[in-house]
């Protein structure tokens, strides 16, 4: 599950790595790790789960 806290930190589900993003979250939302260069999509918004946007072949 991933963890937010007060100020819209979230943790990459690819590297843990935590991810700030000030855009209103809802399903759909896509956020970008600065450490891994993954994108993620929110799948839930209450509790928030991002899984890892697959690349189309």
């Amino acid at each position: 599950m991933n963890k937010q806290n007060k100020s819209g930190l979230y943790n990459c589900p690819e590297c843990d790595n935590a991810i700030q993003t000030d855009k209103v979250i809802k399903i759909g939302t896509i956020i970008e790790c600065a450490a891994c260069g993954t994108e993620s999509e929110f799948m839930a918004v209450y509790p928030p789960k991002l899984v890892p946007l697959e690349e189309e072949k």
